[in-house]
């Protein structure tokens, strides 16, 4: 049983000295996204989350159509600008890909709902 312990102890100070944690490393790149938002649902698992459906939207320069998630919380917004949660209104901004915010209620669990990923940095003209 000691020697386990010491194994285990020699195993620990070896992949924590062997393998650090990289402070440098960079960040995940954010990408850029425009579109008309056409409907939002709130997240009922997720407080302060919005679907929002685009219809276009503009992820490339090929036009498309689908949901982004926008966190009223943690959205950082153009001066003089509403988040997107106004059906019909014009938005740009940056997202964080492939990370689904919205969990919606499925009977007695809860789900995530499929989207192109997060908002970070968002806004549009007032009328």
């Amino acid at each position: 049983m000691r020697i386990l312990k010491k194994l285990g102890s020699v195993l620990v100070i070896f992949v924590t000295i062997g393998f650090p944690m990289r402070t440098d490393a960079a960040p995940a790149p954010l990408l850029d996204f425009g579109g008309t938002n056409d409907f939002s649902i709130e997240c009922t698992c997720s407080d302060g989350v919005y679907w929002s459906f685009f219809a276009p939207l503009f992820l490339s320069a090929e036009p498309m159509a689908g949901p982004i998630s926008y966190v009223s919380e943690g959205t950082e917004l153009f001066d003089s600008y509403v988040p997107p949660i106004d059906s019909g209104a014009e938005y740009n901004g940056e997202y964080f890909p492939g990370v689904p915010s919205c969990w919606m209620e499925a009977g007695e669990t809860c789900v995530p709902l499929e989207d192109y990923g997060t908002i970070i940095l968002t806004g549009t003209s007032p009328d």
